[in-house]
């Protein structure tokens, strides 16, 4: 179907755009020609795109339509002719002749050089096997491990000398010689309070941290109490069908699942109690924090005043203390600085991994990750050890030169109490910048280990709704075996059990005899003698008794007897005497059959032939038969005139005037 339609429609419509195609062509380039004096070029070309548009309105006619196009051609012939005949006469070249039409250039071919935009991303960059990712997700735990060990070690230093010179009251010791100013540190740890936000800020901070910590801690007792409760189901359902629920205990599933929620446990709880630490040094600090926040007019009027000494401007000592000043706070910036480089370094160890699964098929991670960090950050660590010999030094001779600056001051008390609420002023100042920090990492902290563990309960879930799925299989299953299983152990029945099942399954012996047909009775000698037709219905009971009745006419324990009795109003007859004394036979002994064929009941029986043999067993009959009162009146034999058979009915005589109803009396 596709090539036929392809050779049938495709082909047509492509055959004819090309010829089209290159009539175009020749038109275009007929009017170069005519631009360049080519006279006969021009009508060369001309006549060559008459005849293909010709080609295209008769073999193509039907799929497109080339009317405009042909009008337009052929009036630029006509016109062309015309001219050379009459004016130029030029010569026409064959169509052969002419020259080929060049390609034209529509647009600079540019090689495509990759990204074709500036934002392009590789989807497939970073692709790298399963290995060689989780290797590099434990050496960026060793290496945040790593980076996060010597900020801490550095950031210890700076607290360490910053609380040292609080507790000397420098520099605001040298810088308050006057006595009566505010020094220019304090002035300074005064505005840098006030741009962080001051006291309004680190409130904040500290009524949010509770908030974040609880809804950690709601997230991973909820994921908990997830496992907990499946967990307790499993159990329920193990004891309850012991050794059927044969599937994995939920105990045991669960058992890295609860590793890792301990561990977030002990993270809150370390987290909590770091936020106590913060939160009653704050509370410690509360009063000068608010102090560095007011004005500087209010904080001057808050300091004590005490006596100027300006004995010591220009004391040795003093010189000395703040040149070590000076080198300590060199030592702070470059620590600042060192702390930048050590979180700015990177590397990237996929090649490396790489490299290594390829040579040997597996990642030793441990060591190549080690030999890297060492590598990477060996040289920081030694420069961080530096930095800490360096300001242990300059703390020791603070000390030892500010003993002598503290003997060469005046001592009295407005100096002491003035110094001492500088110093306060200067811890206040430590204290704000090391508790907001940390209050801005125990925010991040606690955001980014609420992802976490949103990650957990997911998986949590993810894991319970799988052992549920997998219960109610498992349920389903055993609920199906239990109901094809026997409700009872299969015993064997007594002897004589089977014995009386076997003879109450076993036909009687009157079972197989046919049901006698109905029978008419006549009286010989006798014309339209009443007729009498008596139906039995013996039906065979079998009990669970060791012993079976069949009777014909006889009463059984549980069997139905349909006697049909139709009395005819005739003309007394004579009572009917019975023929023989005999009784009739059982049915349960078959009766001999006869070779010569029965006589009709209906018709008058004929005479014997030969001698007279045994006289024949009459029927027995019903009390009605036999002259004896009947259930529904007496009836009174006595002869009358034959009746005719009741239609339908083989053997039964209609009676004017009788009642439709048939007379139903028990044998």
């Amino acid at each position: 179907m596709s090539s036929y339609f392809y050779f049938q429609e495709v082909l047509p419509v492509l055959a004819a755009k090309h010829c089209i195609m290159q009539a175009n062509a020749e038109l275009h380039q007929s009017i170069l020609a005519k631009q360049n004096k080519h006279f006969g070029e021009e009508i060369a070309r001309l006549q060559h795109a008459a005849e293909l548009v010709k080609t295209v309105a008769s073999r193509y006619d039907e799929y497109v339509s080339v009317k405009d196009l042909s009008d337009k051609i052929n009036r630029a012939l006509a016109n062309a002719k015309k001219d050379n005949d009459f004016i130029y006469h030029d010569r026409v070249p064959e169509v052969k002749d002419l020259a080929n039409i060049g390609k034209a250039a529509l647009a600079k071919a540019t090689a495509i050089s990759p990204p074709l935009s500036q934002k392009f991303t590789d989807l497939f960059e970073k692709m790298v096997p399963m290995a060689v990712q989780q290797a590099m997700g434990v050496y960026n735990q060793r290496k945040a491990e790593t980076v996060n060990r010597l900020v801490g070690t550095m950031r210890e230093a700076t607290n360490l000398c910053n609380g040292v010179l609080a507790s000397l009251n420098l520099p605001a010791a040298l810088e308050d010689l006057s006595g009566d100013t505010i020094p220019q540190s304090i002035a300074e740890k005064s505005r840098a309070v006030v741009s962080k936000g001051g006291l309004q800020s680190i409130e904040q901070l500290i009524r949010d941290l509770p908030d974040l910590m609880t809804r950690n801690r709601e997230i991973l007792d909820e994921s908990l109490k997830m496992l907990d409760d499946e967990e307790t189901t499993d159990n329920e359902l193990r004891s309850k069908f012991n050794q059927r629920w044969n599937r994995t205990p939920s105990g045991d599933l669960y058992k890295p699942l609860r590793t890792e929620g301990a561990n977030f446990r002990s993270k809150l709880d370390v987290a909590t109690h770091a936020d106590g630490v913060v939160r009653e040094r704050f509370n410690t600090n509360c009063d000068m924090i608010t102090l560095l926040c007011k004005s500087e007019g209010e904080l001057n009027a808050a300091i004590p005043s005490a006596n100027p000494a300006k004995t010591l401007q220009g004391s040795e000592v003093v010189n000395v203390l703040r040149s070590l000043l000076t080198q300590l706070d060199e030592v702070k910036r470059e620590r600042e600085g060192l702390e930048g480089e050590i979180k700015a370094a990177t590397f990237d160890m996929t090649a490396n991994f790489l490299a290594a699964m390829e040579q040997d098929r597996s990642i030793n991670e441990e060591a190549l990750s080690l030999s890297q960090l060492d590598q990477q950050y060996g040289q920081y660590n030694q420069k961080v050890q530096a930095t800490l010999r360096t300001q242990e030094e300059l703390l020791g001779k603070v000390q030892t030169a500010h003993q002598e600056f503290s003997g060469l001051k005046q001592s009295n008390s407005e100096a002491n109490s003035r110094e001492e609420v500088l110093k306060k002023l200067a811890s206040a100042h430590d204290s704000y910048v090391e508790i907001t920090n940390n209050l801005s990492e125990g925010t991040k902290f606690y955001n980014s280990l609420t992802e976490i563990l949103l990650k957990f309960q997911n998986k949590c879930s993810d894991i319970v709704f799988a052992r549920k799925t997998e219960r109610d299989e498992l349920l389903k299953e055993l609920q199906q075996s239990i109901a094809r299983e026997p409700s009872a152990p299969s015993f064997n029945a007594p002897a004589y059990q089977s014995n009386l099942a076997a003879s109450a399954a076993a036909p009687g012996p009157g079972a197989a005899n046919p049901t006698p047909a109905p029978r008419t009775v006549f009286v010989s000698g006798q014309v339209g003698a009443a007729v009498r037709v008596v139906s039995y219905r013996a039906n065979v009971c079998t009990h669970t008794h060791t012993h079976t009745h069949t009777h014909t006419h006889t009463h059984t324990h549980t069997h139905t007897h349909t006697h049909t009795e139709t009395h005819l109003p005739v003309s007394p007859v004579p009572r009917l005497s019975r023929p023989s004394s005999r009784r009739p036979s059982s049915p349960s002994r078959p009766r001999p059959r006869s070779s010569s064929p029965r006589p009709d009941p209906l018709l008058p029986a004929s005479p014997p032939r030969g001698p007279p043999s045994t006289p024949p067993r009459a029927p027995r009959r019903c009390r009605a038969a036999r002259g004896q009162p009947s259930a529904h009146g007496p009836t009174r034999p006595g002869p009358g005139p034959a009746l005719p058979l009741l239609p339908g009915i083989p053997g039964v005589s209609r009676c004017s005037g009788a009642p439709a109803e048939s007379t139903l009396a028990s044998c």
